[in-house]
């Protein structure tokens, strides 16, 4: 009983012709596109989009494929054409109902092959909740759970991987966070260390050449590219309309994923739009929150405080017109904003709070399961939606496990603006002394600047089990930025 092939033998199964345009709202079958033509080969084509894509897939790719049947998933504002309907079959897949015994909403964000696994227990009766979470539990502790999901992850992530661009981190950083937090649970982030290294190598290189463009650039109307930018790119949406910012501080992507998943469990008809976008270097909470909130490049004199962060949200509302009674900013707290707020900031510090007492992501990640489960962030996002609010969520910077270098000299550190992820010397410090001292351990993005940052995972501390930020992981930069909204 294999639940893949099953699946494509419904779709197939159903007449003669060799193009099958097939609904599928689970999304189970676009999910899972690269195992299912991996499990067919070259028999099996998967094409996903619009009208236009599908008529693509009929005058171009199976002219040229001859052997192949053709698998299309349409697009929300798909409308099949009369001409392209008559050489294709149409077909409705759910695959809620290859597992009519079990209790769907416990297994439908299951990997594949624990739904394989559930999928050859054939139930005579029905189960409900605890009696499918049950048996979930039952396979999650053999041996051949925790061998097939490793390989799942490293092949998902192999995959993804070979088809990274940085520029569009939107189209794959949620789908690596999803493998993270996968790999955590299953206590495993060691498994992840040496191409969570390799794509940090290739991060490194594409900030050096492009950050400093990219944090000088002009908004995008898809999404913000960084941190600057998010203000204003929620300035550019429709003015009649109500929103709100949530920052939560210090939360990571693979963090942003296990709210996400609360989020798509708990609130009903909430529909979310997973982007990326880059924090302000140095990763810190007074360079990088304070250019959220004033929507451009921050200052080095600032002085962080919940009062300086509302100064900068009201100046900027108010610099869009917006009357001061809309306007609205908390921190921390159960969020309870006025009934007339139309633009609400809101800093949730919880999670760095976890952070920086955490000794690894292990217990990071146990602190963000209990933190999500236990505090009123999605009760609050809730209550916003139900409100006629249009949410954004994001952090100012995420965080990293972190390996002992040594602390800087005192010498070194004399005028200089540290921590322990990066040091920016002072204009008066001997430079190629301070890099030959480092040789190995630092490096420099860019040319023009005093700033050093730490390589790789490496801190300028002795203090080892130390879960951090600052510097210019990709962990620590690429940051969430999701959109969430209500549908009908």
């Amino acid at each position: 009983m294999n639940l893949l092939a099953d699946i494509i033998n419904r779709i197939v199964g159903v007449g003669d012709k060799r193009l099958f345009v097939v609904d599928n709202r689970d999304g189970f079958i676009m999910k899972h596109r690269e195992a299912i033509q991996n499990e067919y080969g070259s028999n099996c084509r998967i094409f996903g989009g619009t009208s236009l894509d599908l008529r693509i897939v009929r005058d171009y790719h199976m002219q040229l494929d001859h052997n192949s049947r053709f698998i299309f998933v349409p697009s929300e504002d798909f409308t099949l054409l009369d001409d392209v309907a008559e050489d294709c079959e149409r077909v409705t897949i759910n695959v809620q109902r290859f597992f009519a015994r079990y209790h769907w909403n416990t297994i439908k964000n299951l990997s594949l092959s624990e739904l394989q696994w559930l999928y050859e227990q054939r139930q005579l009766v029905s189960l409900n909740a605890i009696q499918t979470q049950n048996m979930v539990c039952e396979y999650q502790r053999s041996p051949d759970f925790r061998r097939n999901a490793l390989k799942e992850i490293e092949q998902e992530w192999d995959r993804i991987a070979t088809k990274i661009d940085f520029r569009k981190a939107s189209e794959w950083m949620a789908g690596l966070s999803r493998l993270m937090v996968a790999a955590l649970g299953l206590e495993a982030w060691g498994k992840l260390g040496d191409r969570v290294q390799s794509l940090n190598e290739q991060f490194q290189l594409f900030l050096s050449r492009n950050y400093q463009q990219i944090a000088h650039s002009g908004v995008s109307p898809k999404s913000p590219k960084v941190v600057t930018q998010i203000a204003p790119f929620i300035a550019r949406q429709d003015t009649n309309g109500k929103y709100a910012l949530i920052v939560i501080d210090g939360m990571n992507f693979w963090q942003s994923m296990i709210l996400a998943n609360a989020i798509e469990d708990s609130i009903r008809n909430a529909t979310i739009k997973y982007d990326a976008t880059l924090a302000w270097l140095p990763s810190v909470t007074e360079l990088s929150r304070q250019a959220i909130f004033a929507g451009e490049v921050p200052s080095s004199t600032y002085i962080q405080s919940p009062h300086t962060e509302m100064k900068l949200w009201t100046d900027f509302w108010k610099s869009k017109h917006i009357p001061s009674p809309g306007i609205f900013y908390q921190h921390s707290g159960e969020l309870s904003p006025n009934a007339n707020s139309v633009r609400i900031g809101y800093v949730n510090t919880d999670l760095d709070d976890m952070m920086h007492s955490a000794n690894n992501f292990k217990y990071l990640y146990d602190d963000t399961m209990r933190w999500v489960k236990d505090s009123s962030i999605v009760s609050d996002i809730q209550k916003l939606l139900a409100n006629g609010l249009k949410v954004f969520i994001t952090s100012d910077h995420g965080n990293i496990e972190t390996s002992p270098f040594r602390a800087f000299s005192q010498a070194d550190k004399a005028g200089a603006i540290s921590d322990r992820r990066y040091i920016t010397l002072s204009e008066h410090a001997d430079a190629a002394q301070f890099e030959q001292s480092y040789f190995g351990h630092i490096q420099k993005l860019f040319e023009d600047e005093r700033t050093y940052y730490a390589v790789d995972r490496e801190i300028f501390s002795s203090q080892t089990d130390v879960v951090t930020h600052g510097g210019s992981h990709f962990l620590e930069v690429i940051i969430p930025f999701f959109t969430i909204t209500t549908h009908l």
